[in-house]
């Protein structure tokens, strides 16, 4: 996170890949939810739409299904940035 807000994003992205794939090998779900919403942040700041997307789409499931529900706001509005830098204000 420090990386994030210090916009070093290929820190960021090193570091929140990192703990994608320790969160998917001891099966911490909402450790996987949080690293792609976390990595979807960095997506959309770097320009990376499509795959900010998908990161979402998968996050914000995962976010539901564990009640998280500050996490369940947290990614609508990272969908928000997201339909922000497409200019689809309507969304």
């Amino acid at each position: 996170t420090m990386y994030r807000d210090r916009l070093n994003w290929p820190e960021a992205r090193r570091y929140f890949g990192w703990s994608l794939e320790l969160s998917r090998k001891r099966g911490d779900v909402q450790g996987v939810a949080y690293a792609e919403q976390q990595l979807a942040h960095v997506a959309i700041e770097t320009g990376q739409l499509a795959e900010a997307q998908g990161l979402l789409d998968a996050a914000q499931p995962l976010f539901e299904q564990a009640e998280d529900y500050a996490m369940v706001v947290n990614t609508v509005i990272s969908r928000a940035d997201l339909a922000a830098e497409r200019r689809e204000f309507d969304k």
